[in-house]
């Protein structure tokens, strides 16, 4: 598992350092099965620590339930960037590599989900490379190293783009 007190003390981004107000670790189930990866935290998630929690947390919490038939607190929650980019910008490159390669790939060793679900874009390439979500999404897929991946959209995409809603309704369902 990941050293708690290492990542709260991570000052690698200077950006992500500045805009924080704290490092946002996991929300861990133990022995979960399903990890959901994310983009970054948002600032619900800056202020209360906790990842996928606020409006979207609230959908997603929904889509688990209603569409998944899974319980939200059997599963594993967490974020590429462990720390609030300002006004909700798209972590860089860089932010996104060092988050990934420091933290996520230890999450993903730690847990050894048996399905990693990601949300957005950026939790898809963080953790498959280069794979398109909007090629891929609701269609599960083995990377190279075996890791089971089921991409979809993230719940605050239908805030922008309603016809979204139903395609992301449909992959929660699968």
């Amino acid at each position: 598992m990941i050293d708690l007190a290492l990542l709260r003390s991570c000052v690698l981004c200077p950006k992500l350092v500045a805009s924080r107000t704290q490092v946002v670790p996991a929300k861990v189930a133990m022995h979960a099965r399903i990890m959901i990866v994310a983009q970054a935290p948002g600032r619900n998630e800056d202020a209360q620590g906790i990842p996928l929690i606020g409006k979207s947390g609230l959908q997603l919490e929904a889509l688990l339930k209603l569409h998944a038939g899974v319980n939200p607190d059997e599963v594993y929650m967490t974020n590429v960037v462990k720390c609030y980019p300002s006004n909700d910008r798209k972590p860089s490159a860089k932010e996104q590599k060092t988050c990934g390669e420091l933290w996520l790939i230890q999450e993903l060793q730690s847990v050894q989900p048996a399905i990693v679900v990601t949300l957005g874009d950026v939790a898809l390439q963080s953790v498959a490379g280069g794979e398109k979500l909007s090629q891929t999404h609701g269609t599960p897929f083995v990377t190279a190293t075996g890791l089971v991946v089921f991409p979809t959209y993230h719940p605050s995409a239908t805030n922008y783009n309603a016809n979204l809603k139903p395609v992301l309704i449909e992959d929660f369902k699968k």
